[in-house]
């Protein structure tokens, strides 16, 4: 019985050692802040009517294009167009408005993704009324950025305790600055005053109060989950293997008193 228990805590201590190499690949995702303007309502030193703004900064090669915004809450009132979404076989929402994203990279090469921003409550003057189509974005590729399979998309990315959401564009080919120009694409139409008379809607809609630009790398972490096992295995396995000796030393020693 000793002899079997040595020999299974040999076997079970080869086994562990074994283990030691075994590698666990987690994804991750790092997510770094490139650039970012905060408007504040302090008009008119800032620009408060506004169809464009811009961001730049320096990414480096493997990462994505990630940006965020926050609606300002006129982009609710109505100066929206009727827009089918997916094109063709998707829904025909009667409020949308359009955001285009302009990425030029260090060489000059463009590329444009058009965001279609849903009103679910128009007139409201609600900035949460207004959401992001989710499946769906125009690309205009001129080489700006990598646009692999399943970009540009929403996402909501994990960096360590902190979640960014975000909208992916593509990957950058190679480091370098790029700039990046927001266009808000609106209908101008007429809406009715008091006393039943009409204007032109003529001013544009106010900037997005805070914009970022987000580098982002998915990474694969290697661990090793069982190296702890580089010690503990071969404990084990001498345990097993001393005992075994002493069972076989006991034996000898059994047979010559019997002989004796």
């Amino acid at each position: 019985m000793k002899k079997f228990i040595s020999i299974t805590l040999v076997i079970i201590g080869v086994i562990l050692f074994s283990l030691r190499n075994i590698e666990v690949e987690t994804p991750k995702t790092s997510v770094r802040i490139v650039d970012n303007i905060y408007y504040r309502e302090d008009y008119p030193t800032w620009p408060y009517y506004s169809t464009t703004w811009n961001l730049e900064g320096t990414f480096y090669e493997g990462e994505f294009i990630g940006v965020d915004f926050r609606p300002s809450w006129d982009w609710t009132l109505p100066q929206f167009d009727e827009e089918t979404l997916p094109p063709n076989n998707g829904t025909l929402y009667k409020a949308v408005k359009r955001l285009d994203v302009n990425v030029t990279n260090p060489e000059g090469s463009p590329t444009c993704i058009s965001i279609y921003l849903v009103i679910t409550k128009p007139y409201s003057g609600d900035a949460s009324a207004v959401t992001i189509f989710p499946d769906y974005f125009k690309v205009e590729q001129k080489g700006g950025l990598m646009i692999e399979e399943g970009y540009p998309k929403a996402k909501s990315v994990r960096n360590n305790t902190t979640n960014y959401n975000m909208i992916i564009l593509g990957k950058v080919p190679h480091k370098g600055t790029y700039r990046v120009r927001f266009t808000l694409d609106y209908k101008i139409i007429d809406t009715k005053q008091s006393e039943n008379k009409t204007r032109p809607w003529i001013r544009d809609p106010i900037a997005a109060p805070y914009v970022w630009l987000y580098g982002v790398k998915e990474i694969v972490e290697v661990s090793y989950p069982f190296a702890y096992l580089t010690f503990a295995g071969p404990i084990i396995a001498v345990l097993g293997a001393m005992l075994f000796c002493v069972s076989i030393i006991k034996d000898k020693n059994r047979k010559v008193n019997f002989a004796d």
